[in-house]
């Protein structure tokens, strides 16, 4: 298969280096022209969560500047286009280079945190064509061309809105299947999901609950709960998210607060992405992720207090 992947970072590296020493075809899309020139000169190198490195020249890289240029002179289209870029970088330039590399067959993942992204890509690509993507693996970069496994996890694959009532093509379900078995070879556990929505919704309030705690107190994850004040106040955030997500008749299933402390004690080294962005002095998540929150508590008319006062923190630092 051939996978073009818009977005170096961690995890964008994490699944091209693996997904290209299984044997996949990878191209990444990088935001600048040095990272692009070392990914061409160098590759990937791996580190595995066992501390085992790994060099893998199989990637080649362009800058996003050239993928226009490159799409008009007929360039072969891709299988698959992996989004891995965060939220804040999907703007109308970004979008339209994502149309670009997509061409006029190729699937898009999507792997941001938050919601939003979904409905604002549909506006490039047609919304059968665009899949999202519910990540637990565990990545950090260590620079433009080295990235460590943190941690082991699962993938899930669906559409947003699920397949209830639509007619799913054969090539559609082929194109599914051959991205499943390469990931599997490539070491990930991946599967496809006919209820990704709830999934996203699940990780949309785990986010919501740890990130901006752990960028608010400088800490690690597992460090949320070695403390009863900062366990109320994860208590607190994730209570306020249960009667929205009932008002939009979103059922999150059983053991989501359960899954939130295990998600603590299982990346308890981590440092959140959220936490990174604040001591990095870049813009953070918060508007996608509390602040997504926010505005789907605005739609059914219900008040989420502690959710307003962190993302106006956030926002302040």
């Amino acid at each position: 298969m051939y996978i073009q992947i818009v977005g170096a970072g961690a995890i964008g590296l994490l699944f091209a280096g693996k997904m290209a020493a299984a044997g996949a075809r990878v191209r990444l899309l990088t935001r600048t022209a040095e990272q692009a020139e070392r990914l061409n000169r160098f590759g990937i190198t791996l580190t595995g969560t066992d501390g085992s490195k790994l060099a893998v020249a199989g990637c080649s890289a362009r800058p996003a500047g050239e993928t226009g240029e490159i799409r008009r002179q007929g360039a072969e289209e891709p299988d698959w286009v992996f989004v891995t870029a965060k939220q804040r970088h999907l703007d109308d330039r970004l979008m339209r280079m994502v149309r670009d590399e997509a061409g006029k067959q190729a699937n898009v993942l999507c792997f941001q945190n938050g919601i939003g992204h979904i409905e604002k890509l549909a506006n490039y690509i047609p919304a059968n064509r665009i899949y999202a993507a519910v990540t637990t693996e565990g990545a950090r970069r260590d620079s433009g061309i080295e990235t460590a496994h943190t941690g082991r996890g699962q993938t899930w694959i669906g559409r947003t809105g699920g397949d209830a009532g639509r007619k799913v093509e054969t090539e559609e379900r082929l194109s599914e299947k051959c991205l499943i078995a390469l990931l599997k070879k490539a070491g990930f556990e991946a599967f496809m999901s006919k209820d990704i929505d709830r999934m996203i919704y699940r990780k949309l309030t785990i986010n919501a609950v740890i990130n901006p705690l752990t960028a608010l107190f400088r800490i690690r994850n597992g460090e949320l709960l070695a403390k009863p004040e900062r366990l109320e106040w994860m208590r607190t955030l994730y209570e306020e998210t249960q009667p929205v997500f009932e008002a939009k008749g979103v059922d999150l299933g059983a053991g989501l607060w359960e899954q939130i402390l295990q998600v603590c004690r299982d990346t308890s080294g981590n440092t959140s992405s959220m936490l990174k962005d604040v001591e990095n002095g870049a813009p953070t998540e918060i508007e996608w992720i509390n602040g997504g929150l926010i505005r789907l508590a605005e739609e059914v008319g219900i008040d989420v207090p502690a959710h307003r006062y962190i993302y106006k923190l956030i926002k302040a630092i």
